[in-house]
């Protein structure tokens, strides 16, 4: 049988053949077994599909993204006045070293904050002896950050993708609204650590539902993560022109509304995930509404899925879970240096983030020039890059100039280059660009490393990993009491050695089709270990059954002789 691909215009590709399969579904043993990528050879890798896809995906991410990044704005510290400081404006460092704190906890007597900006610091004098309290705010939300990307991976891979990603949709932007009202800093911090689990699904989701739906060529868009400057964007703009903390924290909660109601009726299932499932109707019926949105003719593609979903070895019923991830030697060596990656790239980026309000300048102006950067550059170091030099060595690449930057730092401070440190403002800012290469380099490794039944998983793992880097980060900060420029040395460190162990580790990935199964997982690892069937890998709680009957019936053996 031979499937061609008809378009309208006069270009013409090569039609793609594959033999048809019998009743049994027997197919000639030299038949390439099909896989979801040949179907964007028919229907399109790039059209208007596509396009509306990325739109979405850009709102859905830039909706997670600002709730994330709303902790560089909710607890932002804009420095208060003593009335025996002559006027000066200070910082809670400052004023621990100038021993203006009093027994109460407070900077001095009848202080007051700079009115350019509110915050949580503001609402509740979060300042002095109780400055710890907003670095453990942040902490607590990428605690839930956490607890949400293994949640809402899980329930991505056995209910499906778009039911995950609606729910925790909803619940961000509920949450994100109720922490608006909170009355204590206690009831915020609870708030926001819910708020910080549907906040992690949506974004452990998001990034799978894009990937999936990409053909080969053009899948390093989902890397791009245009819309963690997008969200940001509104963000910053919301708290320029309205500076009260809780006014913005209400943009951030309803400004993707009208398009979650769009998703509801118009965004698809993941038709990967439907072929895994065994349930072609509807992913024939996904795949055709694909064809007809790039305005392409397709023939029944019927048999075709249902031959590429039989080349699945393991059962539908069967579940994988995040032990399937460290089930061989190789498995656990690459997924284990993908989630070092993932951790050291959010360790970074949400460090120097949380630097901003420290670096000379106006918090929003730096936050705007960095963002309107990455968003100019992005394109190129996210997309061009990694597909020019592949994804292996664009990681180390981006990770080496982003240590590099945080040594120049490093070495500006302790010469006490420029007291204003405008040199180490715009040196990380520099970094802070660099390190969104970074970022989609280690989004690519885990898409495309994993199968379809184990994607969500392994990102879902990486967020995992990226979380715990923003429970830490916080407090990582705490480190500037020492020396300033010591959370840079942090950075620094992580930046060399994550660059080294994805060069060592991780193999290229550029050019590849997306694995379908676990045997394309353990053939392409740089690892070199004896061969595993993915039918030898049964999921834990069967293997363990199987186990305990092996012992029992030894043990019954045994007491026989």
């Amino acid at each position: 049988m031979v499937y061609e691909k008809v378009s309208g215009g006069d270009q013409e590709e090569p039609p793609i053949e594959m033999k048809a399969v019998d009743g049994e579904g027997s197919t000639d043993e030299n038949d390439k077994p099909p896989t979801f990528d040949d179907i964007f050879k028919i229907i399109g890798e790039v059209g208007l599909f596509q396009a509306f896809m990325y739109i979405m995906y850009v709102l859905i991410e830039g909706n997670g993204a600002n709730i994330i990044m709303y902790f560089v704005l909710d607890v932002a510290d804009p420095g208060w006045t003593c009335p025996d400081s002559g006027g000066k404006n200070v910082s809670s460092f400052d004023a621990v070293e100038e021993g203006t704190c009093d027994a109460s906890g407070l900077p001095c007597t009848n202080f007051t904050f700079s009115p350019e900006y509110t915050s949580t610091i503001t609402e509740w004098n979060l300042i002095c002896n109780r400055k710890f309290i907003a670095s453990t705010m942040t902490s607590v939300f990428f605690v839930g950050n956490l607890i949400g990307a293994i949640i809402f991976s899980q329930i991505s891979d056995l209910f499906g993708r778009k039911k995950a990603l609606l729910t925790s949709w909803a619940a961000s932007m509920v949450l994100q609204f109720a922490s608006s009202w909170a009355p204590t800093w206690v009831a915020y911090m609870v708030l926001r650590f819910f708020t910080g689990i549907s906040a992690g699904g949506l974004i452990a989701v998001t990034t799978v539902v894009i990937s999936e739906f990409l053909g080969p060529k053009w899948r390093s868009l989902a890397t791009n993560r245009i819309g963690w400057h997008f969200g940001p964007g509104i963000m910053i703009m919301s708290a320029y022109l309205l500076r009260e903390w809780r006014y913005v924290s209400i943009v951030l909660s309803v400004w993707t509304l009208p398009a979650f109601f769009i998703a509801i009726f118009f965004l698809p299932e993941s038709a990967r995930w439907l072929i895994q499932k065994k349930r072609y109707d509807e992913a024939e019926f996904w795949v055709k509404r694909m064809a007809m949105m790039n305005r392409r003719t397709v023939p029944n593609l019927n048999i075709f899925i249902r031959k590429m979903g039989d080349n699945e070895k393991r059962p539908s019923s069967q579940r994988y879970t995040y032990l399937d991830l460290f089930r061989s030697r190789s498995m656990a060596v690459m997924s284990l240096c993908v989630m070092y990656a993932w951790f050291c790239s959010s360790f970074i980026s949400y460090g120097i983030a949380g630097q901003m309000s420290t670096l000379t300048g106006n918090l929003y102006l730096n936050l705007g020039i960095s963002m309107c950067a990455t968003v100019v550059i992005r394109w190129f170091i996210c997309i061009y890059v990694p597909n020019w030099i592949g994804r292996r060595k664009a990681y180390p690449l981006f990770m080496g100039i982003t240590a590099i930057c945080m040594l120049t730092v490093l070495i500006l401070d302790i010469l006490k280059v420029a007291e204003n440190r405008l040199p180490q403002t715009i040196v990380t800012m520099v970094s802070s660009v660099v390190m969104s290469g970074a970022w989609g380099a280690s989004l690519l490794f885990a898409t495309e490393l994993y199968p379809t039944m184990m994607r969500n998983i392994s990102t879902g793992a990486g967020n995992v990993a990226a979380r715990i880097a923003g429970i830490i980060a916080p407090q990582a900060a705490l480190l500037d009491m020492y020396h300033i420029s010591a959370p840079y040395a942090v950075y620094g460190f992580f930046a060399i050695t994550s660059s080294i162990a994805v060069y060592v580790l991780i193999p290229e990935t550029y050019g590849r089709p997306l694995p379908e199964h676990l045997d394309d997982v353990i053939t392409t690892s740089r690892v070199k270990v004896k061969a595993i069937n993915s039918s030898d890998l049964q999921p834990l709680p069967k293997l363990l059954n199987h186990n305990s009957s092996s012992i029992k019936d030894e043990t019954t053996a045994a007491e026989k002789v």
